[in-house]
């Protein structure tokens, strides 16, 4: 039981995020040094808005490592970097997930691309995913 897996001590090396059951909720793989990787899904009851972005570079690197997204929500701002890898041997899924709470709008969404180039969407869609082409418009 993931109860279970916290209560006892475990040697880990790494760490990646992605939504494995596709429910819009970030799960686990963790990898250790002396057992199997073990995936750690969320399941936790909600009913907030989230925002998924998916990052694709032209003039930049196609992954667009190093872009800086930030969400304005109202009065609130989000912001997240795309970054290569967060553990030891593990790479994360490359969508960046926006939890937004009961925001039921995003006012803008600005992408700062790697090589320099600054974006910037409005009156986006909640509970979406985005997947944005540099220098290409989307709706």
């Amino acid at each position: 039981s993931l109860q279970g897996y916290f209560q006892r001590p475990t040697l880990g090396r790494g760490l990646a995020t992605l939504d494995y059951d596709r429910d819009q909720q970030n799960d686990f793989v963790a990898t250790h040094c002396d057992e199997n990787a073990v995936l750690l899904r969320n399941t936790t009851p909600h009913d907030n808005h989230y925002l998924h972005v998916e990052l694709i570079g032209t003039s930049c690197d196609r992954d667009a490592i190093g872009a800086k997204v930030t969400v304005g929500c109202g009065e609130l701002q989000f912001f997240q970097s795309l970054v290569a890898g967060e553990g030891y041997y593990s790479v994360s899924e490359r969508r960046l997930t926006f939890g937004l709470g009961d925001a039921d709008k995003v006012d803008f969404v600005q992408i700062q691309w790697p090589d320099g180039m600054v974006e910037k969407m409005e009156n986006i869609n909640v509970d979406t995913t985005y997947r944005i082409i540099q220098g290409q418009s989307f709706d």
